[in-house]
Order: structure tokens, then C-alpha cells, then sequence
């Protein structure tokens, strides 16, 4: 059963999560999240000693509802048709915020990679995690003869999420579906045998 320091706990970690998704980390300031939470500010610091532990606690959440969403959608016979809809799906989820705010996990390596250790050792432990699961899609796709065996699993696996993760950048910018929708194209035709 929920408390209400848990209920408050998850109402500041979802209204933070808004704001630095939205505006980013070092634009979002403590009155901000006080003022779209109605917390007192007193009340955050009591759950929270400091914008960088929030930060974090935003970023885990983050990267919980994602893969959470990732893992929903992901479906199909083969597994070619199970690697299309993980990226149909990473198109939706964007295009249902009309690519506002990009990629959070993105965002926050440029705005605080290798300035912040906690946040650097996070936000690369959500790629290696996406590298992963990509790869063992791929070596599934592979053993069924779907995708080309001439690039290493690995190499594949990252440059897809390189490649993703600029496609929502360049879509964020537009604010088209057609970037991130090139891209995931150019994924598929690239990889098939």
C-alpha cells in the first residue's frame, strides 16, 4: 500500500520528469518542480537532498517507463518483425510527444556527460542496455537468415542506436516524424541481406 511521502516521492519524480525531458536538467530549477508539483519546498528536500539526487532518481524512472513501454510493444513471427516493431515502437513514442523534448537519455549525455560522473555512468548503462537487447535481436534475425551477417552483432547494435538517437535529434529540431522515420528506413534497408 502507497504512503503519502510515496505518493509525493512519485508526484515530484513524474513533474521533474516533465520538466527536464521538456527543458532539460540545467534548465529546470528546484522552484520549478515545487511550483508543477505544488510540494512545499521544504517537503522535496525532505525526499530529496538536492537536484542532483532528484536528476538521478528522474533519469531511473526514465529509463523504467521506457523500457517498460519498449518490452510492450515488442511483437512479430519472425524475428526481423520483432527488431521492425521495437522501432516502430521508438518512432510512436516519440511521435505521440510530437518529438517534443527529443530523447531524455540523449539530452542529458550532452548536457551532463563527463561533466557528472553519476549521471555519465547512468545514461551510458541505458545505451549498453538498448546495445543489448539490439544485439540479441539481431543475432535472432541473423540465425534466420533476415539480416546481413558481415557486420558484427556489437558494431551493429550501437551504430543502430547512434543512428536512432539522431534521428530523434533531427526530428526534435523539425518537429517532423520524416527524420526519425528516414532513419529507422535506412536501419531496415541496411541490415537486410
Amino acid at each position: 500500500m502507497a504512503t503519502k511521502g510515496m505518493d509525493t516521492k512519485e508526484k515530484i519524480v513524474q513533474s521533474a520528469l516533465d520538466l527536464i525531458h521538456t527543458g532539460g536538467f540545467c534548465a529546470t530549477s528546484m522552484n520549478d518542480i515545487v511550483e508543477a508539483t505544488g510540494v512545499k519546498k521544504g517537503n522535496l528536500y525532505f525526499h530529496y537532498s538536492g537536484k542532483d539526487e532528484l536528476g538521478l532518481a528522474v533519469i531511473r524512472e526514465a529509463r523504467r517507463q521506457y523500457n517498460a513501454y519498449l518490452r510492450d510493444r515488442i511483437t512479430g513471427d519472425t524475428p526481423f518483425r520483432r527488431l521492425e516493431s521495437l522501432l516502430d515502437a521508438i518512432v510512436s513514442f516519440h511521435r505521440s510527444r510530437d518529438f517534443r523534448g527529443g530523447c531524455i537519455f540523449g539530452n542529458t549525455a550532452l548536457e551532463l556527460g563527463g561533466q557528472h560522473e553519476g549521471f555519465s555512468d547512468l545514461i551510458r548503462d541505458v545505451f549498453r542496455e538498448w546495445t543489448v537487447m539490439l544485439a540479441g535481436m539481431i543475432d535472432n534475425a541473423k540465425e534466420a537468415g533476415e539480416v546481413r551477417e558481415d557486420i558484427k552483432t556489437e558494431v551493429l547494435a550501437r551504430h543502430i542506436v547512434a543512428l536512432l538517437e539522431g534521428g530523434v535529434m533531427m526530428s526534435k529540431l523539425s518537429g517532423s516524424d520524416r527524420d526519425l522515420t528516414d532513419c529507422v528506413k535506412s536501419i531496415t534497408a541496411m541490415i537486410r541481406p
